[in-house]
């Protein structure tokens, strides 16, 4: 156990969700610059334990995302070593971050909400991937042209696009932000991204409309007012809105 206070100073109570780690956690007090410190339970997942958990939806921590939040546990990719949690929500802030991909060792232990009926905590197997039409078999479909990046703003986008998948990734201050993936059950995909100055963030936000992809960025500010702490962001001028394409084949 140790304490990491990046302000040299106590702020608050500790606030300690319920937490079911998987193997020893390491106990990190860590501040956290939308909330009070949160006690975070850190374990490292397994690919089994990944797999059984699919279709269940659990409560667990994420980078980035302030507090606990839940999200139903999609495919494992065994390529990337990557699991997608689809609809995640923060428990904290109640912003819904859409689906979004993780590394196991990413998720800061778990506890089971609910599972597929007559699954227990999830099935042990990963079906294998179907071809043919994504809207029907599901998958990403095929690519509809090859991966690029565009500049909005102070932040670069790169994106994948697929008939049925949408990936992108919002890179701002030097650091490369969360990847939002938009499928025919989710549209919309919304992250943040904040360098080492605590008082500067955007928020970036990918969406489909009709055919199209569009992408926004919102730059965003705060004081800090002592003793009561960090104020609320507010936004800076208006946000920077581009579309990055429409694709006819699209079936999002």
């Amino acid at each position: 156990m140790y304490y990491h206070y990046p302000f040299g100073f106590y702020y608050g109570q500790y606030y300690h969700p319920q937490m079911l780690p998987v193997f020893h956690p390491v106990v990190d007090y860590m501040f956290n610059q939308d909330s009070m410190p949160v006690q975070q339970n850190f374990a490292r997942l397994t690919v089994p334990q990944v797999q059984r958990l699919k279709g269940s939806r659990i409560r667990t921590t994420l980078p980035s995302i302030p507090g606990t939040s839940t999200a139903t546990v999609g495919d494992y990719n065994a390529d990337l070593n990557e699991v997608q949690l689809l609809n995640i929500i923060s428990e904290q802030t109640g912003i819904r971050h859409g689906n979004l991909r993780y590394t196991p060792s990413d998720l800061g232990g778990y506890e089971v909400i609910s599972s597929p009926p007559g699954r227990g905590q999830g099935d042990p197997t990963v079906p294998p991937p179907t071809r043919g039409d994504c809207a029907v078999t599901g998958g990403p479909g095929k690519e509809l042209i090859r991966p690029g990046e565009v500049s909005i703003g102070i932040v670069r986008v790169t994106y994948k696009i697929h008939e049925c998948e949408i990936r992108t990734r919002p890179h701002a201050f030097g650091i490369a932000g969360q990847e939002g993936i938009i499928t025919r059950s989710n549209r919309s995909v919304s992250t943040t991204v904040s360098g080492g100055n605590p008082a500067l963030r955007v928020t970036f936000t990918a969406y489909v409309e009709g055919k199209s992809l569009w992408v926004e960025v919102q730059p965003q500010t705060r004081t800090i007012n002592f003793p009561s702490g960090w104020g609320k962001w507010k936004n800076q001028g208006n946000p920077a809105k581009t579309k990055i394409g429409s694709w006819a084949s699209l079936k999002i």
